[in-house]
């Protein structure tokens, strides 16, 4: 009936305002608004459209504190129920959007996320840019490792290379686009980014991360040199990878690249640095052996009486047999 005659009497202010309130009790805020804010541009110091809208401040503030106790509790759905009522409650306070835009992302629902921030840009809400061109770094930067993890590795090139437009400055950035090319098999292009983020790393146990990942890169393309019989490019490589990581297994491999180039005795002071490193390696001792076939090492000596028991009895013969010559010679 009241709809009837509202509609009958559009300029009727009693009936305008108990629309208003039932709208209100009904929970049905969008309409509450629209009504509202046509009470305040036409009566606003009537009661009860004061009454009124200081309740749905009120409801609205509420909201908006509870959705924050919920976020930071990391129950996000029960936020973004809470962030829904504020919104509905207070729909031209631009913080909001930004507070939902921030659970959207811990959702990664980024889509709707970048839909929020879309309103704080075309409302040109300067005091919120700078949050929200920070939150669009965050955003689609999570989308490019969401994409990487996924293995749709070009995906995440694009995505991270659209942050890279605007915030060349973000370390993170440039080694999550450095993966995602060393996975799509283009290591020059992985090194250029990583070396983009090395020149950004403020401190050093994040330098060494940088630099072993570096270290890998070139540890693939000499592994690929040396499948190929490309002994020359792999020293090259391995002794790259070198530089930025010691690692036993690049200082084998370059070994082994250097026996084939005829390079014994670099081949050697790799083996020996190896050693250093671990003297127990699977991989270093058959090398070893054959570099030094007569040293006193014992995982050598092992290693030569398990796989040539023949040669070692041979030689441990020679040496007692030189043994008592010598002693011989010593008693005339």
């Amino acid at each position: 009936m009241l709809k009837l005659t509202f509609f009958l009497q559009p300029d009727r202010m009693d009936l305008r305002i108990l629309r208003t309130r039932q709208y209100l009790l009904n929970n049905r805020l969008v309409l509450c608004h629209e009504h509202l804010d046509a009470l305040l541009a036409t009566i606003p110091g009537h009661p009860e459209v004061i009454k009124m809208h200081e309740e749905l401040e009120s409801r609205g503030a509420k909201a908006e504190n509870n959705c924050i106790i919920y976020f930071a509790a990391g129950h996000l759905k029960d936020a973004l129920v809470y962030i829904g009522e504020a919104i509905a409650a207070r729909p031209k306070l631009l913080r909001l959007y930004l507070l939902r835009a921030k659970i959207y992302r811990r959702l990664s629902c980024w889509t709707r996320s970048l839909e929020d921030l879309e309103l704080i840009y075309k409302a040109e809400a300067v005091s919120l840019k700078r949050e929200a061109d920070s939150l669009i770094f965050c955003i689609l930067n999570d989308a490019g490792v969401s994409a990487c993890a996924a293995g749709n590795y070009d995906q995440a090139v694009r995505l991270f290379t659209a942050v890279l437009k605007y915030i060349k400055g973000e370390r993170r950035v440039w080694v999550n686009r450095a993966d995602c090319w060393f996975r799509l098999g283009e290591p020059m292009l992985a090194i250029q980014d990583y070396s983009e983020a090395l020149n950004l790393a403020d401190d050093e146990p994040i330098c060494r991360i940088i630099r072993g990942r570096i270290s890998v890169v070139y540890y693939e393309l000499g592994t690929e040199c040396f499948d190929q019989n490309n002994y020359g490019e792999a020293d090259h490589h391995y002794s790259l990878a070198i530089e930025y990581h010691i690692h036993i297994t690049y200082l084998i491999q370059r070994s082994k690249a250097r026996i084939l180039l005829g390079n014994e005795k670099g081949a050697k002071l790799d083996a020996i640095a190896a050693y250093k490193v671990d003297p127990y390696n699977r991989e270093l001792i058959p090398l070893l052996a054959r570099l030094f076939p007569t040293t006193g090492l014992p995982e050598v000596e092992d290693h030569l009486m398990r796989h040539f028991p023949l040669r070692e009895t041979t030689l441990r013969a020679i040496k007692v047999t030189l043994k008592l010559k010598t002693n011989l010679i010593f008693q005339f």
